[in-house]
């Protein structure tokens, strides 16, 4: 720390890629100590880590707690499974369920036996998982028994997989757990309770298609040989889908150990508090990269007691944070902004020593809220803001503990294993410090390449001085202490139907700082299947979802962008929701907002140069 009260930054500028400014806040030492023991299996990397701990928790779920010894036994169990049934190095076997003990036995699993884990989202509909399966040629599914019932039954004649395998919910909960009464139990216990009463271990299909987990790990037992294959310097680990991700468009990001084993090492400089035994909240998904690297592998490896939720409400996140005790845990901005609406009381807080916040834009106003209501409920810390990005394993930056380097207006500072550079995305050409432009990254925790897609791989990475760097989209800055500003996202932007492009973010940041505004979200609609060009358009909710004089409202919030945008910058249609649509890691559905008809919304159009009498639009009655 600079004994002076100032923030210390390099001496000399030349470009950020050179100069590396994020280093100075951090040990001389750093770089070099994040590539420490990373050659090696990541799950060779986490027993390791934690060998002095296999008495301790590793795992709590609805009330059952594992211990790391525990854990391991069965990682090695399901090793031996699925050696035994034909997996081999290279071979790829898909996941399809959200975070529950046998998601974590799997991956590590997989690990030993030198298989990829094919990691799908269980909200994906039934074409989008037969899309992903077969695009991996994996030779085996498991998923849980409502997965399988509802949605890979129906296209199971079309899954390539020589094997469907269900798991419950319920199948590592502890007997006396589900013999208490079911009144006694909470709401959320009813997922995992869901089918248990359907007599959920037996068969599924006659024609043996599936098979239960209890039937598929006595395969274990027959397993007599050598089962682990060894380390393989690059070798693929793990594929983790994109959330742009189409049919025509498949986009999975390959990962190797080096690239999991080094976001553990690298995620020890962003915070004061890695120390063993942290109660870690585990109920952002495992299927996404900010679950998969900071949640999963980074918990275990830290021997840290990991609650797994599997399903939660997210508007109750915080409570659910409080509830648990929980001293870490990850979370979109909107879930910590939970704490400014509730009664915090000192003591409250006081558990809370990493909490993480990332995967959108937050305002340095609501910062400072979440902060205030942190430190009001005793919690010594601030929020830690950080940025990220599926192709390099969900983190980047993180703001330090250090009061004298924090800044709240920033995502963070750069983890000292990346390099950064800021570009001009239309030529090229390296800015410098405090220009925006779109940051590329490189460091070891980026992806391999996507999956069986080059183009798309070619598409996102550049080359300079002798560094492969990954292309984020986002636009951003960076100034002399290493501190990445976000500014934009180059990719959230539309063209209008006269041609001028209008950027989402900054009309979403103007109508967010009206006093009246709880939340918006900004995508463009088309007037008409045929239409040419988007219409920029604002789905706002009101604060206390206010129903009264909305036209008026509306009004009011026009002349407020007018005041601070553009003409032709502003929102040309504004309609009110109860509430922003949000997916389960937390982030706006930007999907789903983007399949709204404008003759199914109340709408008030600000500027209707755009309609023609046909289908102007008028606020249904």
């Amino acid at each position: 720390m600079d004994t002076n009260n100032k923030r210390k930054s390099i001496d000399v500028f030349t470009f950020p890629s050179t100069d590396n400014p994020h280093l100075v806040n951090y040990p001389d030492d750093a770089r070099e100590k994040i590539y420490d023991n990373i050659y090696k299996k990541m799950v060779d990397f986490m027993f390791e880590r934690t060998k002095k701990y296999d008495d301790d928790i590793a795992i709590e779920y609805f009330g059952t707690k594992i211990t790391y010894k525990e854990m391991k036994q069965e990682i090695i169990r399901y090793a031996k499974a699925l050696n035994k049934f034909g997996i081999q190095k290279g071979d790829f076997i898909s996941i399809c369920m959200p975070n529950i003990p046998e998601i974590v036995y799997l991956k590590y699993a997989a690990n030993v036996v030198g298989a990829v884990s094919n990691v799908i989202d269980p909200r994906t509909n039934p074409e989008g998982i037969k899309d992903r399966v077969n695009f991996s040629n994996s030779k085996i599914l498991f998923s849980v028994q409502d997965i399988c019932k509802d949605k890979i039954d129906k296209v199971k004649d079309k899954l390539k997989v020589e094997k469907i395998v269900s798991v419950s919910p319920s199948h590592s909960v502890s007997k006396n757990i589900l013999d208490q009464n079911m009144e006694s139990l909470s709401i959320n216990t009813l997922y995992l309770l869901k089918n248990y009463f359907e007599k959920l271990r037996e068969e599924q299909d006659s024609n043996e298609r599936y098979q239960n987990i209890d039937s598929f790990l006595k395969l274990s037992k027959l397993q007599s040989g050598n089962y682990s294959v060894s380390y393989e310097e690059n070798q693929p680990v793990t594929a983790l889908y994109t959330s742009g991700t189409t049919a025509d468009c498949m986009k999975a990001g390959l990962f190797s150990n080096e690239n999991y084993n080094a976001m553990v090492n690298s995620m020890s400089y962003g915070t004061n508090y890695v120390a063993p035994n942290k109660k870690f909240l585990g109920a952002i998904p495992f299927f996404s990269a900010y679950g998969s690297f900071c949640g999963f592998h980074h918990s275990f490896s830290n021997a840290w007691d990991v609650i797994l939720i599997p399903k939660f409400k997210p508007e109750e996140y915080a409570k659910l944070i409080l509830k648990t005790k929980a001293n870490a845990a990850l979370g979109v901005p909107k879930f910590w902004n939970q704490l400014t609406n509730m009664n915090i009381k000192d003591g409250m807080c006081e558990n809370i020593q990493i909490p993480v916040a990332g995967g959108d834009w937050i305002s340095t106003k609501n910062v400072e809220d979440i902060n205030d209501s942190l430190k009001k409920g005793g919690s010594v810390v601030p929020l830690k803001i950080g940025y990220g990005a599926t192709e390099f394993g969900g983190v980047v930056s993180a703001t330090s503990d250090d009061k004298i380097k924090y800044n709240p207006e920033s995502v963070g500072i750069v983890l000292p294993g990346n390099d950064v550079m800021i570009i001009d995305p239309n030529t090229g050409e390296e800015l410098g410090y405090n220009e925006p432009g779109e940051l590329c990254v490189s460091g070891p925790t980026m992806m391999l390449g996507y999956l069986n897609n080059k183009e798309a791989t070619d598409k996102i990475t550049i080359e300079r001085n002798g560094k492969k760097y990954y292309r984020t989209g986002d636009k951003m800055k960076i100034n002399e202490y290493g501190d990445l500003i976000f500014c934009d996202r180059f990719k959230r932007v539309m063209m209008r139907p006269d041609g001028h492009t209008v950027a989402c973010s900054p009309i979403e940041n103007t109508i967010i700082s009206d006093p009246i505004v709880e939340n918006c979200a900004v995508v463009g609609l088309k007037i008409n299947d045929n239409a040419n060009g988007t219409i920029p358009t604002a789905f706002v909710q009101l604060k206390n979802n206010q129903q009264d004089n909305l036209s008026d409202i509306a009004n009011s919030i026009d002349h407020y962008c007018l005041e601070r945008l553009g003409e032709r910058e502003r929102a040309l249609v504004i309609t009110f929701v109860d509430k922003i649509p949000y997916t389960i890691n937390g982030k706006i559905d930007f999907r789903k907002l983007s399949s709204m008809k404008f003759e199914d919304m109340n709408i008030y159009i600000m500027d209707d140069t755009f309609f023609t009498n046909e289908n102007k639009l008028i606020r249904k009655k």
